[in-house]
Order: C-alpha cells, then structure tokens, then sequence
C-alpha cells in the first residue's frame, strides 16, 4: 500500500456523470490520530468500551500507522508495484473498512467509512486495487494497522541496506593482501557447505511454463477436483470470498503474480488478467508459499460444502420455502469465518 495518490472527483448519485475511477489509494490520518482532532475525535463504542492498557495499545499503533504511511514516501524506490499496490490496499482498508457490503439485502452499495461521506472516494471497481482491498473484507482494523507498520518497516530496513550498498560501491578499493584474500575464500567455502542442505529453500521461485502448470493440473486432482465443486457453489458464496478462492487456487499453483508479466496468465480454464481485480487479489497473497496456499484452498472449499449442505438441509425442514435472508447471512457467515486465514 503506498505513496499518496491523486485528487479524485466525488462520486455523483445514481442517475449523475459518470465518475472519475481511481486505482490509487490516498492515505490520512486516521481518527483520533492528529494533533487537530485531540479529544474530540469520534470513537466507537466498541473502542470506547476497551481497557485502558488496550485503549492505550490501539492510540500507539494508530500513530505508528500515520507515521509510517508518511515515512512511505521515501522508500518507494525499494518498492514494486505489487508493494506499493499491496499497501494501498492495507492503507483503504484501514482508513475506509471494508470495500462494499450488503446492506438490509439490496443491491450492493459502497460503505466508505470515512468521517465524512463527501471524503469518500471511489476506487475503480475493475482494477488490481478494488480486488487486493475486497480481499482484506472482514479484518479488523487495527491487524492490518500493524501489518502495514510491519510491512513498512520491512522495506525502511531495506531501502537502508540498498543504500549502504551504494555508498560501499562508491568507497575507495581497499587493498588485501593474498593470504588475507584465500582465508576469506576458505571462510565462504565453509559457509556455503554447511548451509547446502538449505540450498533449496533459498532458490529464488521460477515463473511456471504452460507445460508445467499442466503437468500440475494434472498431478494435483485433489485441488482440481475441489475447484470444479467450487464452482458450483459460487451463486451462493460472496463475491470476494470466491475471487479470494481463485486468487489462493491460482497462487497455489503459480506462485507470485510478480513472476509473470504477461496481459493475462491461466490455470486450467481460470483466465487472470492483468490488473483486473482477481489479479490484485492473487498479489496481496505475494510470498505465501504455493503449498500453503493450496492447505488454505482445500480448508475453505470444504467448509463452503459444509455450510451448503447445512443450508440445504435448513431449506428442507422449512418445507422448501426457503429464506431469502438465509442466504445473505450464510455469505456474511462464510466471509467471517474464515478472514482469519488472509494474513496481509
């Protein structure tokens, strides 16, 4: 999630022009934060009702959260895309909630959750952004406050190491003698063999060929299998969780998006494109190992069996009538259930 983005035009009501979409995230203080607001900023009353050690925790990392958004700014050089997308996804998240919900079963609606309904602003629905914040639907806040902390200093430390890096190519050649260059040679010989049962875990991931993602498809039918019961169920799952499915099931068998710069990629009959919303989703899992990736896939689809033959069960004790509300709740339940298990 990253450096701040351009102005955006609000969004006109139904009926109005058309609005100008944004595919960049800006980030603000968050209430309770800035000097200006001091005490009378609004809070909850679920922070309200906190212990005052908790209370005290969550101001700590609120102004962590700020400060590292600010200092952001100088470390995009470090950054890919897919970083600073992945950041700007954790900043909305925080800053706005949750992407979109159902409110009282109606067509779906936006519910930024900024102070200020004027101040919210509309994120492109069709770009890699929308899809990266969706997939961080249900986490609370102050989680992804401190990933975003965590991730920031991640790439402060490494901006400082790219720059002793440089000032270390810039120094004068210091001058070493033979026998002091063979010990060093020796040393790092040494090193090398006894860390060559790590080797593998330190081997760069390679980019899959489209031979190698069939020979995949082929050798996995477990995961195969799961995807096409999957699919069945996808009216009934909501539509993050199941773009959320895709992006685990793409992930578990290509690993990092960033490894593939093509307009699209495809897994079996799956078509990611880039810089759509399933593609933005697929990045925010960047370094989740491909088999851990897979675990967490099989977990979910069959809790989604579960939960749909719970609810076809419910449906035929109530004589087939059936719950129109049953439905939305059993999506609200599943999304819940499981955000767990997005660690951004």
């Amino acid at each position: 999630a990253a450096e701040p983005g351009g102005a955006v035009t609000p969004v006109k009501a139904a009926g109005g022009e058309a609005a100008q979409k944004r595919t960049t995230a800006v980030v603000e203080p968050v209430a309770g934060t800035s000097e200006e607001e001091g005490s009378a900023s609004s809070v909850s009353p679920a922070e309200a009702s906190v212990p005052g050690d908790v209370s005290s925790e969550q101001d700590s990392i609120r102004e962590q959260f700020v400060q590292a958004a600010e200092n952001l700014k100088a470390f995009k050089s470090v950054m890919n895309d897919v970083s600073i997308r992945n950041m700007e996804a954790m900043a909305l998240q925080v800053q706005h909630g949750d992407c979109e919900k159902t409110a009282d079963g109606d067509e779906r609606q936006s519910l930024f959750k900024s102070e200020s309904d004027s101040d919210a602003e509309e994120v492109d629905r069709t770009s890699a952004l929308w899809g990266a914040w969706c997939s961080l639907k249900g986490q609370d806040m102050y989680s992804v406050m401190r990933s975003y902390v965590e991730h920031a200093d991640m790439f402060e430390q490494k901006a400082m190491e790219s720059k002793e890096a440089s000032d270390d190519a810039s120094s004068p050649v210091t001058l070493v003698s033979s026998t002091t260059a063979n010990r060093t040679a020796e040393a790092s010989s040494s090193s090398t063999e006894s860390d060559s049962g790590d080797s593998a875990a330190h081997t760069p991931p390679q980019r899959m060929t489209p031979d190698r993602i069939r020979a995949l498809l082929d050798d996995d039918k477990e995961i195969v299998d799961a995807n096409a019961r999957l699919l069945r169920l996808e009216s009934i799952i909501d539509e993050h969780e199941f773009r959320l499915m895709q992006a685990l099931y793409t992930q578990a068998f290509l690993g990092n998006c960033e490894l593939y710069a093509s307009a699209k990629v495809e897994v079996g009959s799956l078509v990611v494109r880039h810089d759509s919303p399933l593609w933005g989703a697929w990045c925010l899992l960047e370094d989740r190992p491909r088999e851990a990736a897979r675990t967490n896939y099989l977990e979910r689809e069959r809790f989604f069996e579960e939960q749909n033959l719970k609810r076809e069960n419910e449906e035929i004790s109530l004589g087939g009538e059936g719950d129109k509300d049953s439905g939305v709740s059993s999506r609200r339940r599943l999304l819940a259930s499981f955000s767990h298990l997005l660690d951004v």
